[in-house]
């Protein structure tokens, strides 16, 4: 039943949006397939980077699907996770604060200026500039306190802490043409980025950037230029595939694909770099959730087989540790929690709710990722055993507006993840789900693993170092920090006359991408 319906949700959706899904279209510049240039890549994605062209003020999704394509890393992550080069050739650790990058040659920004140590060097200094520990990148790597230049093509970057994983961090780290930068800002940078990548922004508007092909770097690309629009509505970039109106619609979900392949086009479905959690408020002080027993009785409610094949096809991965396998320190031994409602109802009676209990989840009110239509069956599933959630929705913006404190939580649980990236690294829960998390609203504190957390973040033996982050794991299993769901999966809609498509941990090859 849930399959057939699911199957009907597109369809149903798609005919709604009729002529309004086509005003959208034309009002984001979006014209009819026989006016497009036939040499240029158009996306459609729901959301534009609230940034804009500044590499250091965002690292996941949407803002990488923009990024890929104007900016390299100094490193790049492979399908497994393991780390390669992309603007660097080689890394080495020279102490256990210095790590030496020695970078490629011979490459060019868009604008002209060679990539070299000064370029890298620039970069550091304004990830680490007070303007730029405002930024979301800085958060991710708070160790980093500068560079220096060794040679043209050498820099030895410096921390104030040991940083093993350094190198896995500057995947993100995307240098940006440092005189260009000196002389428009940070203000006006955004507007017109210039970077080593493939496409060179040529236009920015509050729905869509114009590109065009940089053939001067590392990536060159095998298309004249692209087109990313923002089209916010799940049913408008599923029009704008079907119509031919764009090659890629970044952001769908599951339940497109017979309409996507009834069309003749395709749809890519990869893993993502996270697992999505529904966060549950043990630092709360009134709520049942402080009782590991009763996290430990949400988790063991949920059938996530079930869950995964009525929503996700089959292809998204029940997990039972706040990492994903192509992440560093992911345990392979800690299996996902079975479904077993019976000893989640024993649980709950052993801590005090025979009879079960009220509460409320408050989930965000974005369609991407099929969430809010999976979300009704997580409750259900946790109804049946006596946790009794009232689904509440919110926006991204009222997330953001509770973890800083400025609105109160309006239950007990709310909708999250625990992403891997910018280092693919297991260890990145700190940043959120630990005692660390920054935020004046804490929800999960476990002093065991946070004793673990600060040892792994400064051994520089990696084997160890993995070591360590497996007990990290193995106790957010016994202890979870929020009922870990499954590792998501991507769903993105491929127009047939695209060519080439290669994502790898969300990152986009668009230079390898072709038009018939």
């Amino acid at each position: 039943m849930l399959r057939s319906l699911m199957r009907t949700v597109p369809r149903r959706a798609i005919a709604l949006a009729g002529t309004a899904a086509a005003a959208v279209l034309l009002s984001a510049g979006i014209q009819p397939a026989a006016a497009q240039d036939k040499d240029t890549l158009r996306v459609a994605i729901w959301s534009l980077p609230f940034a804009k062209g500044n590499p250091y003020n965002g690292h996941n999704r949407p803002w990488i699907y923009a990024w890929s394509a104007m900016f390299d890393g100094i490193t790049i992550f492979g399908e497994d996770g393991e780390l390669q080069p992309m603007l660097a050739d080689k890394w080495e650790l020279v102490n256990d604060t210095t790590w030496r990058f020695t970078l490629k040659r011979g490459l060019k920004f868009q604008n002209g200026e060679e990539f070299n140590a000064d370029a890298l060097a620039n970069a550091v200094n304004i990830v680490t500039s007070d303007e730029g520990k405002k930024w979301q990148l800085y958060g991710e790597m708070r160790s980093l306190q500068g560079a220096t230049k060794v040679d043209d093509y050498t820099v030895d970057v410096t921390t104030s802490a040991p940083e093993p994983v350094l190198p896995r961090l500057f995947a993100a780290m995307r240098p940006v043409a440092p005189k260009y930068w000196a002389d428009v800002g940070s203000k006006d940078f955004p507007e017109k980025p210039v970077g080593t990548g493939p496409f060179r922004v040529t236009e920015w508007t509050p729905d869509r950037i114009v590109m065009k092909a940089h053939m001067g770097g590392l990536r060159k690309p095998g298309t004249g230029g692209m087109i990313m629009t923002a089209l916010p509505e799940d049913a408008a970039r599923i029009q704008a595939l079907l119509s031919d109106q764009v090659d890629i619609a970044l952001g769908l979900n599951n339940d497109a694909i017979d309409e996507v392949e009834r069309a003749g086009h395709s749809m890519s479905i990869t893993q993502s770099t996270g697992i999505r959690v529904l966060s549950l408020h043990e630092e709360q002080a009134d709520s049942p959730f402080r009782d590991k027993r009763v996290r430990l009785a949400a988790n063991l409610a949920l059938d996530r087989e079930a869950l995964n094949a009525a929503f996700f096809g089959g292809h998204a991965k029940p997990m039972g540790q706040p990492g994903v396998p192509a992440s560093f320190g992911f345990d392979a031994s800690i299996q996902p929690y079975p479904y077993d409602p019976e000893r989640a109802k024993q649980l709950l009676a052993e801590a005090g709710y025979p009879k079960g209990f009220k509460s409320v989840a408050e989930i965000i009110s974005s369609g991407v990722g099929g969430w809010l239509l999976a979300y009704p069956q997580v409750a259900q599933d946790l109804r049946k055993v006596g946790i009794d959630f009232e689904l509440q929705q919110i926006t991204l913006a009222d997330l953001l507006n509770k973890l800083l404190g400025q609105k109160e939580w309006g239950g007990d649980a709310h909708d999250f993840d625990i992403d891997t990236l910018p280092g693919m690294d297991a260890l990145r829960l700190r940043t959120w789900h630990s005692c660390q998390n920054p935020f004046p609203t804490k929800w999960y504190c476990n002093e065991e693993a946070q004793e673990l957390i600060k040892k792994a973040a400064v051994e520089t033996d990696l084997g160890k170092r993995a070591d360590i982050i497996h007990q990290v794991m193995q106790i957010y299993h016994d202890d979870p920090a929020g009922l870990y769901l499954v590792q998501e999966a991507d769903f993105d809609g491929i127009n047939k006359r695209v060519q080439g498509v290669r994502i790898v941990q969300r990152h986009y090859f668009y230079d390898e991408i072709r038009l018939k």
